[in-house]
C-alpha cells in the first residue's frame, strides 16, 4: 500500500505515507471521490499498522 520493500525505515514509512496521503486526500479527489476515499483509508490503516507500535 505504501510501496515500500520490507525492512524500510520508521522514517521511509512516515515519508511515504505523508506523499500518498496528500495525493489520495478526498478533498484533493472530489472527481474521484469513492476511489479516494478508499485509498485514504487504506493508507492510514497501513500506517497505523507499521508506524503505530512505536510511537
Amino acid at each position: 500500500v505504501l510501496g515500500l520493500p520490507a525492512g524500510s525505515s520508521a522514517e521511509d514509512v512516515h515519508r511515504s505515507y505523508r506523499e500518498l496521503v496528500k495525493l489520495w486526500h478526498p478533498d484533493h479527489n472530489r472527481h474521484r471521490a469513492e476511489e479516494a476515499e478508499r485509498r485514504f483509508i487504506e493508507l492510514q490503516e497501513a500506517y497505523e499498522e507499521l508506524a503505530g507500535p512505536r510511537r
